[in-house]
């Protein structure tokens, strides 16, 4: 089914009936189907009956999710379009320019996707916790990073493990995970006094956002899918989500 649409997108970016600031409305909405899955599977049986209450931070999230997809989508056009000439300045052949673009498109719609639903997922679990760490605050104040532990936790994260701060820290607002793609760092309540001092650590780029107070799966300020002309970008965040209509 992926193929068949990006086929189609491909025709029609060859045939010039297509330019990448128009979009397509599918390519949009199936990425857009694809997040959202991976939210509400995060979050729980609550996130239907949250949405139709219009729950603020799954409002947050969803829109979110929507001016990310709309951003890919523009991003991945731009790429194919650049396809249409070879490194000698000469336009391709139909056959040639559809692989090119379907290879692309894999890179994009498999290998990317993958790891965005994840952190689509990852992150509504985490925003829903958080709501829980605020209500049961007065029981446990403090919070305490933890890590899988296993050797595939990147030494950045390592060094957060254990880590004991107040729930209203601001570590929570840049350290809060996950931390990066397929990041498995969660944080647990406990009674336990805060640690001294912070280790300095880099976060990946995008991620030093706290999903259970903004509700942003992807910061917009640092992924390189939201690198496109401010004229562009404003017209994609006045896109209406169909399923807010």
């Amino acid at each position: 089914m992926w193929d068949k649409l990006i086929t189609r997108i491909a025709r029609a970016l060859f045939d010039k009936k297509l330019k990448p600031k128009d979009l397509d409305k599918e390519l949009l909405l199936k990425t857009y189907e694809e997040l959202q899955k991976g939210a509400k599977k995060g979050y729980g049986k609550e996130w239907d009956k949250l949405n139709k209450d219009g729950d603020l931070l799954v409002t947050e999230i969803q829109n979110n999710l929507y001016l990310f997809s709309a951003a890919k989508s523009y991003q991945q056009l731009v790429e194919f379009n650049e396809l249409l000439v070879d490194d000698d300045g000469k336009i391709r052949k139909w056959t040639d320019f559809r692989r090119k673009v379907l290879a692309v498109h894999k890179t994009y719609n498999q290998n990317y996707l993958q790891a965005e639903y994840q952190t689509a997922r990852r992150s509504s679990q985490a925003a829903k916790q958080w709501q829980k760490f605020e209500k049961d605050s007065d029981l446990f104040p403090n919070l305490m990073y933890r890590t899988v532990g296993d050797e595939r936790v990147r030494d950045e994260h390592d060094k957060l493990d254990g880590i004991i701060k107040p729930l209203n820290d601001k570590f929570w607002d840049t350290h809060y995970p996950p931390n990066g793609f397929r990041c498995r760092c969660s944080v647990q309540q406990t009674s336990k006094k805060a640690t001294k001092g912070t280790p300095k650590v880099k976060i990946d780029k995008g991620f030093d956002n706290h999903v259970g107070k903004t509700g942003k799966v992807f910061n917009e300020e640092d992924h390189p899918y939201f690198a496109i002309p401010k004229k562009e970008l404003d017209k994609l965040k006045k896109l209406k989500r169909p399923d807010d209509e």
